[in-house]
């Protein structure tokens, strides 16, 4: 964790001292990582709801 500091501390200043260095851009095909879109969600929501259902239905 020291060194990502660091790295990330270098990588500020870079980016004070000389802006027209750095480019950001997004890649191809690239979608964020933390979206699982929408398909799955509902299908856990249905895979819950199902396991929800099949534990009370034991219980009794």
């Amino acid at each position: 964790m020291v060194n990502l500091n660091g790295e990330l501390e270098r990588f500020k200043v870079k980016v004070k001292e000389r802006p027209e260095q750095i480019k950001v851009t997004r890649s191809a095909g690239y979608t964020g990582g933390g979206d699982l879109g929408s398909g799955f969600a509902i299908l856990f929501l249905l895979l819950a709801s199902a396991a929800a259902w099949h534990g009370r239905r034991r219980i009794r």
